[in-house]
This record gives C-alpha cells, structure tokens and sequence, in this order.
C-alpha cells in the first residue's frame, strides 16, 4: 500500500516513522518547506544550537526518548525554571484546596473518567459539556486549584490559551501524568544536536520530497492523485493530512466533514524572538511571570523567557522570548517585547531574529457541543484519507505522537501481537477505528 503524507513537520514525521515499520507500507512524505521539522526550527548563533519552536523532551513520551537514543540524539537535563522569581513548583504549591500530593491523583482520576467517556462512539451529554466548558471552570468545580496554577505554566505559558478560553478537552489532552511529573520534578531535557538533526536522521527510513508544494488533491474510490505546483504527479492508494485542516481544504474538493471542522477551529499564533540581554536573570533555563499569563492579559505579553546561552560578541547572554500574536505585525511585537523585558528586570541590547506560526487550534464550544470530536473520529478513513497533527491531537509533539501510535494501527494493522507501550493505553485523543 503507498501512503502519501501531507506534511513534514512533526506530525507527518513521526506518522510516517510509525508506519514504515509495518510490512507492506511504502510512505512518502511531500513537505513544502526545504526543511524538515515544521515548527521544530533550529537555528545556529555562534556554534550555539537555539531552539524557535519546539524545544524540550519530558517525560510524557517515552517514544520520543527511544527514537533519539536510536538516533544518536543526546539529551541534556535542563536547570530550575522560575516562575515570579522563584521555583515552578513554590509557585503551583501556593495555590488554595487539599494539598498537591492530594490534587495531583485526584486530577488524573478525574481526566481518566472524562477522556474515557470522550472516546465512546457515543459520547454521553455529560461529558461533551465537560469537554466544551473552558479547563478553569472544570478545575475549580473540583476544588484544583493548584493544577490550575500549573496550567498558567504549561498551557497559557506554552501559546495554548488562557485557563479561562481554553476548553477542557484540549487541555487535558495535553496536561496528563507525564507533564505533569515534567514539571514538578523538574525533568525537561533539550536534544544537544537540535531537534532538526533529530528530523532530518528520523526521515531517513521512509522517503521525503522537499520542496513539494502541493497545489491540487483528486480522490475518488480507487486512488488519491496529489499534484505540486512544480508539475510532479503522485498517485497513492491512500493521504494523510498532517497540515492544518483550512490549509488542506484549500487543495481539494472538500467534504462535508472536512468543511464544518476547518470552520470549528481557530488558530492562534505565537512569536518566538532571539535576543540578547543585560542585567537579566542567569540561575534559570526558563522565567515566566503570572501577570501576563491570568485571564485578561493582552496580546504581545511574554509567555516566557528561555535563557540559551552567553556570548559577549552579541552582548552577553541571550535568550528566547515568546509572545501571543494577536492582531500584530512582527516590528510591533519586537517594540512591545523591549518594555516586556525592562518590566521584568532586564535590558534588551539587540533583537536577533523573530520567527512567527500558526499554533494552537483552539475549538469553538458550541461546535463541540454539536459534535465536533465525533465527527473528528467519524471521518477518519473517509475518502482515502486520514487526519492528523495539532488540530486532531495536540500542538505538542507527545500528544501527536500518542495520537499517531492509534492512527497508524488503524490505517495499517499489524499481523502479530506486539509488546505495548506507555502511548498503548492514553486515551486522551483515540481517533476511531473506521474502516479505510
């Protein structure tokens, strides 16, 4: 069976590695870019590896962390992050109700109940409400105040959303036991060679087209023909999506489904800014500050600051700044980070670069309400093609890669009994096991 995947970030990279382990399966990968990686983007300052996009490998996928050992990537435990100038986890402890030791399981119990239910073919009503409500409703329901705390860190301090916008089905998504140990145990780790080499020695195993940017999409029941805007004609008995939905639509006649999700969904964006600053901290890899992470803070507010490295050739040590994009263009966002910065103790003395994405899919309540997850699951294998990556799972490359290991079984079973894995028994994004 031949396979073409749409998109070469982590999505269809890590779909397509899953996939070629199966007999019979030839995949091929046609990327846009000249790159691999998506918004994994790696860049080199001065011999130094800096990370745009994704950064740091936790403990909530063990996948990840076998790849880049077979890789010959290295992984380097990360120091301390503060947040409002002292330890994450001093912070997440502040918050009121029973104590963490006590919060913690009571979380998991809880999102277990609920992502369970979620992935019934038949939802029941309770759950579909739970999962519109936004994640600060539900956590205050239940007394978490403390897991709410860390979710300032985790989700709004990450691009994914204020506590009181974001609905609790995609938070729980990404929030689970792994993360959560992630953070309070403070066991984030950076790959020393970039996670664009991590890309690039990954795709050796299946075939990638660079360059390939696809224009037109024809299916119909035999065969999927996928044409690029250089003239290159590929013919596969099945697709994968692995860019975003609106995007996908655009290069094909779509269907129904198709349509009604890319109108449920609203991307968000992120700028990740290269800077080098004085008289800033340098007893943390990350700082992050509650004032601009609390429901009603503005556009253009840093989410965090990520320390990277020192070099008195550009003024010291620098660091990585992210911010929410809103309504503004890249020079206002730089203008704004330089008071962003003065405000919280440091001193820019040269922006280096900014890079902007398209990030974080946020769904509408009422869509999900009206059936949004279900009709995700139902249209999975309809019309020769299946559906992956942020919209589908999670922005973050452990909620994809979960979510991968149960589409790949589904678009290719395998013949014999396997050993499980961690990512086996999460059931936080199962896609359904409708038929090719």
């Amino acid at each position: 069976m031949k396979i073409g995947i749409i998109g070469g970030g982590p999505s269809g990279l890590s779909l397509a590695r899953l996939l070629a382990d199966r007999p019979g399966i030839s995949v091929t990968v046609l990327e846009a870019n000249a790159r691999l990686g998506g918004n994994s983007r790696t860049a080199k300052l001065n011999g130094t590896l800096v990370e745009f996009g994704t950064a740091t490998v936790g403990l909530n996928s063990w996948t990840l962390q076998r790849w880049m050992r077979q890789e010959g990537i290295d992984l380097i435990p990360l120091a301390e992050q503060n947040f409002d100038g002292r330890p994450l986890i001093d912070y997440v402890k502040s918050g009121s109700g029973p104590a963490l030791a006590l919060q913690v399981p009571y979380y998991l119990f809880e999102r277990y109940r609920l992502m369970v239910a979620l992935s019934l073919p038949n939802k029941p009503h309770w759950a579909v409400e739970e999962a519109a409500q936004p994640i600060q409703a539900w956590l205050q329901r239940r007394k978490l105040h403390k897991i709410e705390l860390f979710m300032h860190r985790y989700l709004t301090g990450l691009g994914y959303g204020f506590v009181n916008q974001t609905s609790t089905v995609q938070a729980l998504r990404w929030v689970d036991a792994g993360l959560l140990a992630t953070g309070l145990l403070n066991q984030e780790q950076i790959p020393a060679q970039g996670w664009a080499t991590f890309w690039t020695r990954l795709s050796r195993r299946f075939h990638v087209r660079l360059a390939s940017q696809v224009s037109h999409i024809a299916r119909d029941g035999r065969q999927c023909v996928v044409t690029t805007d250089a003239g290159d004609r590929h013919v596969f008995d099945q697709i994968v999506c692995a860019i975003p939905i609106d995007d996908f639509a655009r290069m094909t006649l779509p269907t129904a489904n198709e349509r009604a999700v890319a109108d449920s969904i609203a991307w968000q964006g992120i700028a990740t800014t290269l800077i080098a600053a004085t008289d800033w901290f340098a007893d943390a890899w990350v700082s992050s500050f509650s004032s601009d992470l609390l429901p009603g803070a503005t556009p253009g507010r840093m989410l965090s600051a990520r320390l990277e490295g020192h070099d008195r050739n550009i003024g010291g040590f620098f660091y990585m700044a992210s911010q929410t994009i809103g309504g503004y263009e890249v020079e206002d966002l730089q203008d704004m980070l330089h008071g962003e910065v003065r405000r919280h103790g440091g001193t820019i003395a040269r922006i280096l670069e900014t890079k902007t994405f398209k990030h974080f899919p946020r769904y509408a309540p009422d869509a999900i309400r009206d059936g949004l997850l279900t009709r995700m699951e139902q249209m999975q294998g309809e019309s020769r093609t299946w559906y992956t990556g942020a919209a589908f799972s999670h922005d973050a490359v452990p909620s994809i890669l979960r979510f991968n290991h149960r589409l790949a079984r589904t678009i290719a079973p395998r013949r014999f009994l396997r050993r499980r894995t961690a990512e086996d028994w999460d059931t936080s994004a199962w896609p359904a096991t409708t038929p090719g």
